[in-house]
């Protein structure tokens, strides 16, 4: 601590004429400087995504945002076999946070990360797909499905649908699900001419976005 309060005290201390004094403080700027655009660089690589496509934790800043995407994550919950609605944002490779939930509950997903035994829902996330969830030893949950919130390159998020004990969704209730997941995407990311999860050629440039986005670790 006394050689760091000695280091501080010899930068601000005087010179013996200007221009040593000059010198010394355009060191101190340019180095300042390429410490902060380093920085605004290293951040460019931890969140990449398509021109257009705001992560969906900013966006959910805006009211105009939440509010309708809360309303639609309510729309599950009328079903009586549901207990909990929970949207995430996922905006680096391996991490994803809440944003909202409805109904009652722990953080099904408490890690807040993939592992390695989750590369199943990974991949039918990253293709556009909706998948059912067995529980673990590490999740909050007896049964849960998932269904992704995608732009037009790229995964940005997901809902978590957990369900009662011992219950199961029919057909018709993971359709509706499925729904409310596209008109979120739609909400965010104005994907309208994406609502055909078995196009190949829309799941293509979704799981390429996804690959090409490694660098969001």
């Amino acid at each position: 601590m006394l050689e760091l309060f000695k280091s501080v005290l010899k930068a601000v201390s005087p010179e013996d004429d200007w221009s040593h004094w000059v010198r010394k403080y355009l060191a101190y700027i340019l180095i300042g400087s390429m410490t902060l655009i380093g920085f605004e660089y290293y951040k460019s690589w931890i969140f990449v995504q398509p021109p257009g496509e705001e992560l969906i934790s900013v966006q959910w800043q805006d009211p105009d945002k939440r509010d309708p995407a809360t309303e639609l994550i309510r729309i599950p919950m009328g079903m009586e076999k549901v207990k909990s609605v929970w949207l995430y944002a996922w905006d680096r490779l391996f991490f994803f946070g809440p944003l909202e939930h409805i109904g009652t509950g722990n953080n099904p997903l408490p890690l807040g990360t993939w592992r390695d035994k989750d590369e199943k829902m990974v991949g039918a996330l990253v293709l556009g797909q909706c998948d059912c969830l067995d529980k673990d030893e590490l999740s909050n949950y007896e049964k849960a499905y998932v269904c992704p919130v995608y732009g037009d390159e790229d995964v940005w998020g997901f809902i978590v649908i957990t369900l009662e004990e011992g219950e199961e969704l029919t057909p018709a209730e993971k359709e509706s699900i499925s729904a409310v997941a596209h008109q979120l995407s739609n909400l965010f990311f104005h994907n309208h001419v994406h609502h055909d999860r078995d196009s190949r050629s829309t799941n293509y440039n979704r799981s390429a976005g996804f690959y090409s986005s490694f660098r969001r670790v």
